[in-house]
């Protein structure tokens, strides 16, 4: 038994104290093939008398291996068992038990993983896969996407960009490691712009300045030997009393102005600075005159700026959420936009800064993120553009917006064919809409002809989409479409299961009996359970409904479902990004898109 726990000792593993039984598992496993006695807890003992002594030799060692990387306080779960296959079920069956109960406990854990910015990715990974591996051991079945679904519901907002873009691979190339290696390649590209080539930080010259010969002359100031002008502090704090009253800067210019481009505005964040000071009347949402001129201090000795007018930023930051920064100063001879870190306090922001980046925090949840540029932290906001007069191709891409960003041919065939009341606009060319580019990116077409329907209802087309993250407001996860082949009129039911398919189909097929007096013919779906229980099978023979399932993994056989569902969804998700609203209204976004694309030309 020493011997035994010696060599244990030489290969990492420690006595089981009731934690950890996935990994101890997989140490003593190994452990066990490298000692050839394995098959004694796999396997059951022969028959032939021959076989059957070597093999019980074999359980021998095996049982004395178990024994001695157990803890005593745990010797009870397999003190009776007679064979080292008995011990090691025993042991699986109370520390490694496959239910239910356990599977949601760690689903629950793997809910509540959130990846910070900031915060490492690898470090990150480790945890998760430790949570996928301990779920599969209780018994869960999890595919490949099931398992890079997982994972990017547990990144930040600042991954959503990589997350669209994995989620545009083949099926077939979307695998875990491949988005593993992606996420740890973003994390190095960040690491690296988060870093800039150049002179050392202020406090590392102060200190090799603290280090080199000292001054010993006499300082102009007070007159005290040691120190010069620049270093008095009794000149520091004469100059702090007389400018109290003024708004302070560290960081100004007389020469010009810089902006970033147009929409976004770049703050330095400044722990020095006393107020917020931009440069460029083009950011501000209001602006007014001051009550009275505001002379600004900078550091150059007799020299200061002045801000006649004062007003107010509204935009977005780089984590989307909404900003409005008030009582900013309009200084156009500034050279960079400042951002008060002293004004932020006040209005009970907290400015957390690390090596990399800067987290400002409201209430303890993050609201914007400035990253370090060189020796400073800057911050990005997102402002509408703004104009004195619509020319006809703002109104153009306006009324491209109100109709869910409908192509320009679409638009020009309702102006011409009046399809609907209050288009007064005549269509001009669209500008580039980047909305348009992220919510229809997709894959190459798939070829191939189909035969039409010849009257209402002889073909409906349906298909189930989902589950969606987040729910809708009301708990909705799904959402089934039905389209006339004929036609193409399609009708959307909101689902909080899958289980609802076969409710709302009743309720459209006897509104659609109803309506045009004619019965549904066929009804193309794919092979899912929610489309071929045994109820909607009894269902369709007595409505008279035949059924043409696709092929299993071919929804191209189901064309048209797919096709306006991904039509659907591409239209939702531009709505909700042009709009700004929450995620949780994409069922209100599912309603008013099918409205339009009926009333649109297809």
């Amino acid at each position: 038994m020493g011997d035994q726990r010696k060599e244990a000792a030489v290969h990492g593993i420690q006595q089981f104290a009731g934690r950890g039984y996935d990994v101890w598992q997989f140490r003593v496993q190994t452990y066990l093939e490298s000692a050839n006695v394995w098959d004694a807890i796999v396997k059951d003992a022969p028959a032939v008398a021959a076989e059957a002594a070597k093999f019980h030799e074999m359980d021998r060692k095996a049982k004395a291996i178990l024994v001695g990387f157990v803890a005593d306080e745990y010797l009870g779960c397999i003190r009776d068992k007679g064979t080292a296959k008995a011990m090691w079920k025993s042991l699986e069956d109370t520390f490694a038990k496959k239910s239910a109960g356990r599977q949601t406990l760690i689903r629950k854990q793997i809910a509540r993983l959130h990846l910070k910015d900031g915060a490492s990715v690898r470090a990150h990974l480790l945890q998760f896969e430790d949570l996928i591996r301990q779920l599969r051991m209780a018994g869960s079945k999890l595919e490949e996407s099931d398992v890079c679904s997982s994972l990017a519901l547990t990144l930040p907002e600042s991954y959503d960009a990589l997350v669209t873009a994995l989620e545009n691979l083949p099926e077939n190339e979307l695998t875990y490691e491949v988005m593993k290696t992606r996420l740890i390649d973003e994390e190095s590209k960040r690491n690296e712009r988060s870093y800039t080539v150049g002179d050392k930080p202020a406090a590392f010259v102060g200190e090799n300045q603290k280090n080199g010969n000292r001054f010993n002359g006499k300082c102009h100031a007070c007159g005290k030997r040691g120190h010069m002008k620049k270093d008095c502090k009794k000149a520091k704090r004469n100059v702090n009393e007389a400018s109290s009253s003024r708004p302070v800067v560290f960081m100004a210019d007389r020469n010009g102005s810089k902006r970033d481009s147009v929409g976004k505005i770049v703050f330095k964040l400044d722990s020095g600075s006393s107020d917020h000071l931009v440069n460029s009347k083009s950011f501000f949402a209001s602006l007014k005159p001051a009550p009275q001129t505001v002379i600004i201090n900078v550091a150059k000795d007799g020299q200061f700026l002045e801000a006649r007018q004062v007003g107010v930023i509204a935009g977005s930051s780089n984590l989307g959420v909404p900003l409005q920064v008030k009582d900013v100063l309009y200084v156009p001879s500034l050279r960079d936009n400042l951002m008060s870190v002293k004004k932020l306090a006040k209005a009970g922001i907290e400015v957390v800064f690390n090596s990399k980046l800067a987290t400002l925090k409201l209430n303890g949840n993050p609201i914007a993120t400035a990253y370090l540029r060189g020796n400073l932290y800057e911050l990005k906001i997102e402002v509408p553009e703004k104009s004195a007069n619509l020319c006809s191709s703002d109104v153009t891409n306006l009324w491209h917006r109100r109709l869910g960003h409908l192509c320009e041919n679409g638009m020009k065939t309702m102006v011409r064919e009046d399809l609907a009341k209050g288009l007064n606009f005549k269509p001009e060319k669209l500008k580039f809409c980047d909305a348009c580019v992220q919510g229809k990116m997709c894959r190459e077409p798939f070829d191939g002809t189909r035969e039409r329907a010849t009257r209402p209802l002889g073909r409906i087309h349906s298909d189930v989409c989902g589950p969606i993250e987040p729910a809708s407001w009301d708990g909705c996860r799904y959402f089934v479409s039905f389209i006339d082949d004929y036609s193409h009129f399609a009708m959307v039911f909101l689902l909080k299961k899958k289980s609802q398919v076969f409710e709302k189909f009743q309720e459209y097929e006897a509104m659609v009996t109803a309506m045009f007096g004619k019965s549904i013919s066929k009804l193309t779906v794919d092979q899912g359970r929610e489309y071929c229980s045994g109820n909607q099978m009894k269902f369709y023979k007595a409505k008279g409904i035949q059924i043409e399932a696709t092929v299993a993994y071919s929804p191209q056989q189901n064309g048209v479902a797919e096709r306006f569902n991904r039509t659907l969804v591409e239209k939702v998700r531009i709505m909700l990004i042009d709009s700004k609203m929450p995620k949780s209204m994409w069922g209100e976004a599912v309603l008013t898109g099918t409205f339009l694309l009926n009333r649109s030309p297809t």
